[in-house]
């Protein structure tokens, strides 16, 4: 029997087609009450194929629309029916019981719940750490592959910043801890996600990711000296992460010098 909070879950995606159907299987095991919306970006894949076909989720919602991911996530947040708004990437694994270790975290009355994601597929870049960043404690810094809001709160804040290329769940957690959020994690609320499968596509991801940081740097240049920083180098010294922090460093300093506006790419 449906039981506890609605909860709506929204993911964006884009040629997810290898693992878009393992995502809906473990959506279709959850516990009722919720929905899915998910957002695809376009995609020149079978994603949208698999997800149209599905039948296995009582209350799934399919818009297909050309948007960045945080433009996606705004356009799924907006349709959402349920008070809490969860955010998991269309390439994610994780058990039955997720829903309910979210429930029992809400229950708390808490604004915002950062779930734990953990990384599969190449061991060298699984095992690298991100940086993270606190803001009263809480680490701003948790992604939005497994984030969850109240939907007042999102609302509130206007959702994400589209001009963000990554780093827009960053700036969204900054926002919410400067107005006084409720925040906590939740290592039971665990998923499964991949890791980039090739060295070109990971060495992309750093610089993008090192890109979004320069432009929080400058989107909160009056508060951003408050931000604790963790591990800067965060899984130590071997050459995979060096070079993932050289592209970082080289991302970050590009952001600076275009004064963080968005690159059409």
């Amino acid at each position: 029997m449906p039981s506890g909070k609605g909860i709506s879950i929204v993911s964006t995606v884009r040629n997810e087609e290898s693992h878009i159907r393992e995502f809906l299987d473990s959506v279709s095991g959850l516990s009722e009450p919720y929905e899915l919306i998910v957002v695809d970006a376009e995609s020149t894949d079978r994603t949208g194929e698999i997800i149209s076909s599905y039948r296995g989720i009582p209350d799934l919602k399919y818009i297909r629309k050309k948007c960045s991911r945080g433009e996606g996530r705004n356009i799924g947040a907006s349709g959402a029916k349920y008070d809490y708004l969860l955010f998991l990437d269309g390439d994610c694994k994780f058990s039955n019981g997720l829903l309910d270790s979210y429930r029992n975290i809400l229950s708390g009355d808490f604004d915002i719940v950062a779930g734990k994601t953990e990384l599969s597929g190449s061991k060298k870049f699984s095992k690298l750490k991100r940086v993270p960043l606190y803001v009263k404690g809480f680490e701003v810094t948790s992604p939005s592959s497994n984030l969850c809001y109240s939907r007042n709160l999102f609302t509130r804040l206007g959702g994400f910043n589209p001009v963000y290329v990554t780093a827009e769940d960053i700036d969204l957690n900054i926002r919410a801890m400067r107005t006084g959020a409720r925040a906590t994690t939740c290592s039971e609320c665990l998923v499964r996600a991949f890791t980039r499968q090739n060295i070109t596509s990971f060495l992309s991801q750093a610089f993008w990711n090192g890109y979004g940081r320069g432009q929080l740097r400058i989107m909160h240049r009056d508060f951003f000296d408050q931000i604790y920083r963790g591990e800067r180098f965060g899984s130590g010294f071997s050459i995979t992460n060096l070079l993932r922090l050289s592209l970082a460093s080289f991302g970050y300093f590009y952001a600076l010098l275009k004064r963080g506006r968005y690159p059409y790419r």
